[in-house]
C-alpha cells in the first residue's frame, strides 16, 4: 500500500502538479544574454527551451517508472494476465498502457494551457499577443496578466508536446509508420514555432495560429486515451468495449475535423496565397488522413467486439 501511495504521488507530481506549476506560478524573466543567446523574450519563461524540454522529459520518465513498477500492477484490472502467457506480448501491452496513462495526464495539462491561448485567436489575423509589449516584457512579466499566462502556456505546451512525442516513439518503437509521420509533423510545428533559428516567436500570426490548431488537436487527444484505457481494462465485457471504441472513433473524428480541418482552412481562406498557409494546410490534411486511418481501425474493432458480444448472448 505504501508503494502504491508513493508511486501515485510521483505520477501526479510529475505528470500534473509540476507542469501546472510551471505554467501558472510567477517566475520573473530576466532578459540577460547567455553565451550570446537571449532567453525567449516572447515566452516570459525563466528557463531556456532546452531546460524546459529536459525537465519535461525527466517528468515523463519518473511517471513512467512509477506507473510500471508500483501503480498499474496494483490498480489496473488483469495486469498480470496481459498477453495470455506470451511474455513479449504482455511486455508490449503493458508499455502501451503505461504510454496511454502518461499521455492522458500530460496532454490533459496541455489542454488547460491551450485554453489560455484560445482567447487570443483572431480569425482574420491569426494568433497575436500584441499586448506583450513594453512593460509586460522583461522583469515586468506578471503571471496575473492573461496575456502573459497565454504566451507562456503556449510556449510550454509546444515544448512539452515535443518531449512527449519523442518519448512515445522511443518507448514504443513498434508503432506503425503512420504514427511516426504523425508525431514527426507535430514535432516540426513545435520546432518551427519555438526555435529562434527558425523564427521562433517571430513567425507570422497565421503560422502561429495554424500551429496552435494542430497542437490543440494533439492535446485534446488526451480524452481519447481515457476511452482506450477503459477498453483495455474491461476485456470480459465485449459489448461495453464495442461502445467505448466506437465512441472513441466518433469523438476523434469530431475534434480532428475541428482542429485539423475547420480552424486551419478558415484561417487559410483569409490568406490563400501565403506559402505558410499552403504548408499548414498540407500538414493539417495529412494529419487528418493518418488519424482517420486509426479511426477506421477502431470501428473495425468495435464491430468485432459487437459480434463477439452477440455470440456470447446467444450461446
Amino acid at each position: 500500500m505504501l508503494g502504491l501511495l508513493c508511486g501515485t504521488a510521483v505520477v501526479l507530481l510529475s505528470g500534473v502538479v509540476l507542469p501546472m506549476t510551471a505554467m501558472f506560478i510567477d517566475i520573473k524573466y530576466i532578459p540577460e544574454p547567455i553565451q550570446g543567446h537571449a532567453l525567449s523574450s516572447d515566452s516570459c519563461c525563466a528557463g531556456s527551451g532546452l531546460s524546459v524540454f529536459l525537465t519535461a522529459s525527466l517528468n515523463v520518465c519518473f511517471a513512467t517508472i512509477a506507473l510500471h513498477s508500483t501503480v498499474l500492477p496494483n490498480v489496473f484490472p488483469g495486469w498480470n494476465d496481459l498477453g495470455n502467457g506470451d511474455k513479449m506480448q504482455a511486455y508490449s501491452k503493458k508499455r502501451k498502457i503505461v504510454m496511454m496513462v502518461v499521455a492522458l495526464l500530460l496532454r490533459g495539462v496541455c489542454c488547460v494551457g491551450m485554453w489560455e491561448v484560445w482567447n487570443f485567436l483572431d480569425w482574420d489575423n491569426g494568433l497575436e499577443f500584441q499586448a506583450l509589449t513594453g512593460s509586460l516584457l522583461g522583469p515586468e512579466c506578471d503571471i496575473s496578466s492573461p496575456d502573459v499566462r497565454a504566451v507562456r502556456s503556449f510556449y510550454l505546451v509546444r515544448v512539452w508536446l515535443a518531449a512527449l512525442m519523442v518519448w512515445e516513439l522511443a518507448y514504443l518503437p513498434t508503432l506503425f509508420w503512420d504514427d511516426y509521420l504523425h508525431h514527426f509533423l507535430v514535432m516540426v510545428f513545435c520546432i518551427l514555432s519555438t526555435d529562434p533559428a527558425f523564427g521562433g516567436g517571430n513567425l507570422s500570426p497565421l503560422m502561429q495560429a495554424c500551429a496552435m490548431s494542430l497542437l490543440l488537436g494533439a492535446s485534446i487527444a488526451s480524452l481519447n486515451y481515457a476511452f482506450l484505457l477503459l477498453f483495455h481494462a474491461t476485456p470480459k465485457h465485449p459489448l461495453f468495449q464495442s461502445v467505448l471504441i466506437f465512441t472513441s472513433a466518433l469523438f476523434s473524428w469530431t475534434w480532428q475535423s475541428a482542429c485539423f480541418l475547420y480552424i486551419p482552412f478558415r484561417l487559410i481562406l483569409v490568406h490563400p496565397v501565403s506559402y505558410e498557409a499552403c504548408f499548414s494546410g498540407f500538414c493539417a490534411v495529412f494529419l487528418f488522413i493518418i488519424d482517420s486511418k486509426a479511426n477506421l481501425t477502431r470501428i473495425a474493432i468495435a464491430k468485432a467486439k459487437w459480434d463477439k458480444a452477440a455470440k456470447l448472448k446467444t450461446a
